[in-house]
């Protein structure tokens, strides 16, 4: 299978978005991807014969993680396990059960405390599990483009942070 648009431009990354329980549709995502790279991990490279192997970066905004009640740690066990890198950005202050804890596959970036927030008017009839989505249509994505340079993160690249990593955004 040759990772290629309609026009036959091979495609040099891909950034999976879940939000939620849009969590596990962004995760497969990724999981396929890699899948069909024939990798887990190291994308962005070229296989012998030449074609490009998409990067595969996965965002997720405050994800449902329970999987029904026998699979509470599913998220944890398996959201951001095959891409390249993997972020969460959560909230620990929303009523959405399995949305307030870090995932071990990915790096974490709390964003109940930040300083921003207090400039955040809630929708009407929204809790704070929209916050995330907020904080990162705000700054999350701003704050990616400079940590990045232009270079894609890989967990093991000593500017990447590991999995499991935590960050308290003030």
């Amino acid at each position: 299978d040759k990772q290629s648009n309609s026009k036959g431009v091979a495609i040099r990354s891909v950034h999976c978005v879940g939000i939620s329980v849009g969590a596990f549709a962004a995760n497969g995502m990724a999981t396929e991807i890699c899948r069909l790279r024939g990798s887990t991990g190291g994308g962005g490279g070229t296989s012998s014969d030449g074609n490009a192997y998409p990067y595969v970066r996965l965002t997720l905004l405050d994800p449902f993680t329970s999987r029904g009640l026998t699979g509470l740690s599913y998220g944890s066990d398996n959201f951001g396990k095959c891409a390249d890198y993997a972020v969460q950005y959560m909230n620990t202050d929303d009523p959405v059960p399995t949305t307030n804890e870090p995932l071990r596959q990915c790096v974490c970036y709390d964003v109940t405390s930040s300083s921003t927030r207090d400039e955040f008017v809630l929708p009407d009839g929204e809790s704070l599990h929209c916050w995330p989505v907020a904080y990162y249509a705000r700054q999350g994505i701003v704050e990616e483009s400079k940590n990045v340079n232009g270079n894609f993160l890989r967990f093991g690249d000593d500017a990447a942070l590991a999995k499991g990593d935590v960050v308290m955004v003030d």
